[in-house]
C-alpha cells in the first residue's frame, strides 16, 4: 500500500518537474537572446549611423561657413539672419542637425566637444543681440577656460566654462566675469577669442588655491607661454585685481629664493607641497635631478630629499625594491632620505611635518658646523 502511493506520487511530480524544467529552459532562452537582440540593435544604430551624412554636408552654405569660422557653434539669432526661420531650427534640432548647448546657443550635431568648441559655444551664449561675429565681438574666455586652451591647467581642474564680457549676462553653466579687458590682453588662438597667457595667470589668482596658482604658473613657464616678468608687468597693472595678494606673494617668494613655481606631477606631491607650506619650512625644489635620479622634493644644501609614495607607483614589491636601491645611492651619496606614504601626508600629517622639522633643523645644525658639503 505505502509503495503504491509512493509511486503515484512520483508519477504526480514528473509533470511539474517537466513544466519546471520546461519554464526554465524558456527563462534561461530569453536571457541568452537579450544580449542577441541588443547586439542587433548596436549593429543596426552603428549602420544607421555610418548611412547618415556627415550633419555639416546638410547645413546651408551661410550656415556652414558660419560653423566653420566658430567652431560649430552658434546662436539662434545669427541662424535668423542667416536665413533659417524658426520652425527649421526646431526641425534641425529634432533631427540631430543642431545640438542645443547653451540657451539660444546650438552646435553642430555629432561635433565632438572640443576645449576650443566649449569655449566658443560659451562666448557666443555672452553676445549682444545684433553681433553676428563671435570673434569680433568682445567676450572673451578667460581663467580656467583660457588655461585649458592655452594647455597649462593642470589636469584634476575641473569647472563651469569663464567668459569676460562688459555686460551683465547669466548664462547658465559659465561663469561670466563683468568687467572691460585692454585690447592688449586679447588674442585669438585658433580662432577664440582668449586672454593672454599673463592675463590668464592673473586671472586665476582670483580663482584658484594657491597650489593650482603655482602649478598652472609653473606649466606656463615649463612650455614658454608666458615669462615672469610678463606676469609682474600685468600685476603692476591690474595692483587691485581680485587675487592679486597671492600672486604677488608667490612672485616675491620665487623671485627671493631665486627659485622656479614647483611643478607637481601627481595628487601626493600636492599633499606634500601643502605640508611644507603650511609649517613654514624652507622652500624645496621640486622633481630635481641628484646623482643621475629624479627626487620628489630636495633641499640642495641641506642634502635632504623627500620623497612621496603614492599607492599608484609604490606599492608593488618590484616598486619597494627599487625604491630601496635608489635609497642606497642617494645615502651613499651623502644624502638623507625621508619617505611618507599618502596617509602621513593626508591622516597624520601633523606628525609628518613634526618629523620633517626636525629632520630640516637637524641638517641646518650640521650645515652651521661645517658637516654639510654646500653644493
Amino acid at each position: 500500500m505505502d509503495a503504491r502511493i509512493q509511486q503515484d506520487g512520483r508519477q504526480d511530480a514528473q509533470p511539474d518537474a517537466q513544466q519546471d524544467a520546461q519554464q526554465d529552459a524558456q527563462k534561461d532562452a530569453q536571457k541568452d537572446a537579450q544580449p542577441d537582440a541588443r547586439r542587433q540593435q548596436d549593429a543596426r544604430r552603428q549602420q544607421d549611423a555610418r548611412m547618415q551624412p556627415d550633419a555639416r554636408m546638410l547645413l546651408d552654405p551661410p550656415i556652414q561657413r558660419l560653423a566653420a569660422r566658430q567652431h560649430g557653434a552658434f546662436s539662434g539669432e545669427q541662424l535668423r539672419r542667416a536665413g533659417v526661420p524658426g520652425e527649421e531650427l526646431a526641425r534641425m534640432v529634432r533631427r540631430r542637425l543642431l545640438d542645443p548647448v547653451h540657451r539660444h546657443v546650438y552646435r553642430v550635431g555629432g561635433d565632438d566637444a572640443s576645449p576650443f568648441a566649449c569655449a566658443m559655444a560659451a562666448i557666443v551664449a555672452c553676445l549682444p543681440s545684433g553681433c553676428d561675429d563671435a570673434v569680433a565681438a568682445d567676450a572673451t574666455a578667460s581663467h580656467w577656460t583660457a588655461a585649458t586652451l592655452w594647455q597649462f591647467a593642470p589636469d584634476d581642474v575641473q569647472g563651469t566654462a569663464h567668459v569676460i564680457c562688459p555686460r551683465q549676462v547669466r548664462v547658465r553653466g559659465v561663469s561670466v566675469h563683468r568687467l572691460r579687458l585692454p585690447a592688449d590682453e586679447r588674442v585669438l588662438l585658433r580662432g577664440v577669442p582668449v586672454t593672454t597667457p599673463a592675463r590668464t595667470i592673473l586671472d586665476l589668482a582670483a580663482v584658484a588655491t594657491s597650489r593650482e596658482l603655482e602649478q598652472a604658473h609653473a606649466l606656463a613657464e615649463r612650455m614658454g607661454r608666458v615669462r615672469r616678468e610678463e606676469i609682474w608687468a600685468i600685476v603692476g597693472r591690474h595692483p587691485r585685481a581680485r587675487g592679486i595678494v597671492l600672486l604677488r606673494r608667490l612672485l616675491t617668494e620665487l623671485d627671493a629664493l631665486g627659485l622656479p613655481p614647483m611643478l607637481l606631477r601627481s595628487r601626493a606631491e600636492g599633499e606634500a607641497r601643502d605640508v611644507t607650506a603650511s609649517g613654514g619650512l624652507p622652500r624645496p625644489l621640486a622633481n630635481a635631478h641628484v646623482l643621475g635620479l629624479e627626487v620628489d622634493f630636495l633641499w640642495p644644501a641641506l642634502r635632504l630629499i623627500m620623497e612621496v609614495d603614492g599607492l599608484e607607483f609604490h606599492s608593488s614589491p618590484e616598486a619597494v625594491q627599487r625604491d630601496r636601491a635608489r635609497d642606497r645611492i642617494l645615502v651613499q651619496g651623502g644624502y638623507m632620505v625621508l619617505r611618507f606614504t599618502w596617509r602621513q601626508l593626508t591622516v597624520e600629517r601633523d606628525v609628518t611635518l613634526a618629523t620633517l622639522a626636525a629632520a630640516i633643523g637637524a641638517r641646518q645644525q650640521l650645515l652651521a658646523l661645517g658637516a654639510l658639503v654646500r653644493e
